[in-house]
């Protein structure tokens, strides 16, 4: 499928936008290989409220891929799927 890429590229986007609004996190920062905790300093609340943020924007995402989730690619591995999937 190759919307999946495209799909994906759109929801990063969205949360390089999201990151940078509610937690002033450079876009650049964040990328589908950034730590959550570690690059992006980003603690359990703080994960919950991304989520959940991101459900007020219509993307479906299960708190617990969110608390689980290591890095921006595990997020988006939960929402969208893979290029070539």
């Amino acid at each position: 499928m190759s919307g999946g890429g495209t799909e994906r590229q759109e929801l990063l986007e969205r949360m390089r936008t999201l990151l940078a609004d509610q937690r002033g996190i450079a876009p650049e920062l964040v990328t589908e290989d950034a730590r959550l905790d570690d690059d992006l300093h980003l603690d359990s609340l703080a994960l919950t409220e991304v989520g959940f943020l991101l459900f007020t924007e219509g993307v479906g995402l299960d708190d617990a891929a969110v608390l689980t989730a290591q890095t921006v690619g595990d997020v988006l591995d939960e929402i969208a799927p893979k290029p070539g999937a």
